[in-house]
């Protein structure tokens, strides 16, 4: 298993846990996880994610 397939895991994994939590998905913790989320999913080839994933990013913070 590649970094950024453990990496992605790992993130995923503490996402889910947060919005258990009930953390807004505009909270920045999600934010950030999803940021870091992006950038594994651009560098290993799964732009539609990435794209979804900066989209994601780019959307909540401007309309904070």
């Amino acid at each position: 298993m590649t970094v950024f397939r453990k990496s992605e895991r790992l993130y995923l994994s503490v996402l889910e846990r947060e919005l258990a939590r009930g953390v807004p998905k505009d909270a920045n913790s999600v934010v950030d996880i999803s940021l870091k989320l992006a950038q594994i999913y651009k560098e290993t080839n799964q732009l539609k994610k990435a794209e979804e994933g900066f989209l994601f990013c780019i959307e909540t913070q401007v309309h904070l």
